[in-house]
């Protein structure tokens, strides 16, 4: 029987992609490892194998992904992207803003990048700053993706005028974060207002393909 992770590079990373799909995250994870320290140069493979890392909640392990790619490649302003959403997913939110402010200085008219810097901004309530990314990035993506970002660009306002309930605080609150993206319902998220809850949308990660 054939080693699966042997293929043709293209193979894999399709197989993977259709097993993420699935939501059978584990096999891929499983063919994207070796496939990203075969290719550690190729962005689709390390940036591919970062994202299944960070949608089984193992934010760590994406970080560390992420930052051997920026070593390696610092001139590539995807890997920063990701790094930043690894590191936001972390809780690590100074070190995601400055991978965001750099990425973004290299690559400026990145929608994305603009829209998920403004969300970190939000998490660490920089209201001002959110809004101000939230408005770079209208100006970058296509009208189809406004709503999202208009919604969020609503939740800074919210937030500002109700600093008290944006976010639990005390003790576990990185723990408990970590453990509902890892797909544990039964902790609590954050207190916000009930419009801002149904306003915030998701980060998207940056494209990579072979």
């Amino acid at each position: 029987m054939t080693d699966p992770t042997q293929d043709p590079p293209q193979q894999i990373l399709k197989r993977a992609l259709a097993l993420a799909g699935d939501g059978r995250l584990q096999d891929a994870s499983a063919l994207l490892a070796p496939l990203a320290a075969r290719y550690p140069n190729v962005p689709a493979a390390v940036i591919n194998h970062d994202e299944i890392l960070r949608r089984l909640g193992l934010f760590e392990a994406a970080v560390a992904v992420l930052e051997g790619a920026v070593t390696r490649m610092p001139d590539q302003p995807v890997a920063r992207f990701n790094l930043a959403l690894a590191l936001r997913g972390d809780g690590r939110l100074d070190e995601a803003l400055a991978q965001y402010a750099e990425a973004l200085r290299r690559q400026p008219d990145h929608g994305d990048g603009w829209y998920n810097q403004g969300n970190a901004q939000l998490d660490a309530g920089l209201y001002d700053d959110a809004r101000a990314s939230y408005q770079q990035a209208l100006k970058r993506l296509p009208d189809a993706r406004h709503a999202k970002v208009l919604n969020n660009l609503a939740s800074a306002h919210i937030l500002q005028r109700h600093p008290a309930e944006a976010r639990p605080t005390g003790p576990g609150v990185t723990g408990a974060r970590r453990r509902r993206a890892a797909g544990h319902p039964d902790v609590p998220g954050p207190r916000r207002p009930d419009s801002e809850k149904r306003l915030r949308g998701h980060d998207r990660a940056a494209p990579a393909r072979l």
